[in-house]
């Protein structure tokens, strides 16, 4: 806190008196007023600059964000039902939604069976953010 009030007061005086000290080394250069002036200007910039992209990239983030929790707006339960698999595709469901033949009748295989089980329990985790997600915002209303 003491450095930054004597560089800050030693920065007024150099405004004052065509002088630059440089942070950290034993350096004095006579400068004009102008110069200090554009290079705290520069400095100005570049730290607003850098804050807009910071705020961009969070905006962007936040945006990926509620891509991915829509996505689990749908219940686990009607996960692989019409509308949200083209009609056809399964002709039969057990008691919890998961499918078990195919569009044509036929009974799913054990591969057809796994992805689709790992499919189910990936959308329930999904699922289970965007309520969590949905609790907030309707406790921030």
């Amino acid at each position: 806190m003491i450095k930054k009030v004597i560089c800050s007061r030693l920065c007024l005086v150099c405004l004052q008196t065509d002088i630059i000290a440089i942070d950290g080394k034993a350096l004095v250069k006579l400068v004009s007023p102008a110069e200090l002036l554009k290079a705290r200007e520069e400095k100005r910039q570049k730290s607003e600059a850098q804050a807009a992209k910071k705020a961009a990239a969070a905006e962007e983030a936040r945006q990926k964000r509620l891509i991915k929790l829509e996505k689990g707006r749908v219940p686990p339960e009607e996960i692989f039902r019409p509308p949200n698999v083209p009609d056809g595709t399964y002709s039969r469901w057990d008691e919890h939604g998961f499918p078990t033949a195919t569009g044509s009748g036929e009974e799913l295989s054990k591969n057809q069976l796994k992805k689709i089980r790992n499919h189910l329990e990936a959308h329930k985790k999904l699922h289970e953010e965007f309520l969590a997600w949905k609790r907030e915002q309707d406790a921030e209303s």
